[in-house]
C-alpha cells in the first residue's frame, strides 16, 4: 500500500450500506473538499467480526486516496 494522503471515514453498520457511504465520500464530499482522488485502490478496513457482531454494530473504515496537493 502507497503512503499517501487518504479521506478517511468510519461506518457504522450492515456492509450493504457501505455503498451509501462511498457515494456521500465521492458525490458529497469530494466535490466540497476540492479534493482530486487518485488512481489507487480504495481500501475497506473491518474493525468488527460479521460472525460475532450484530450487523447493525459492524465498524468499518474506508480511504479514499487523494492526490497530493
Amino acid at each position: 500500500v502507497p503512503g499517501q494522503e487518504y479521506a478517511v471515514t468510519v461506518h457504522k453498520g450492515p456492509y450493504p450500506t457501505l455503498t451509501h457511504v462511498w457515494a456521500t465520500l465521492f458525490w458529497d464530499w469530494l466535490p466540497a473538499s476540492s479534493r482530486r482522488p487518485a488512481a489507487s485502490p480504495l481500501m475497506e478496513q473491518y474493525l468488527s467480526d460479521p460472525y460475532l457482531d450484530n450487523d447493525e454494530d459492524l465498524v468499518t473504515r474506508l480511504y479514499l486516496p487523494l492526490i497530493t496537493l
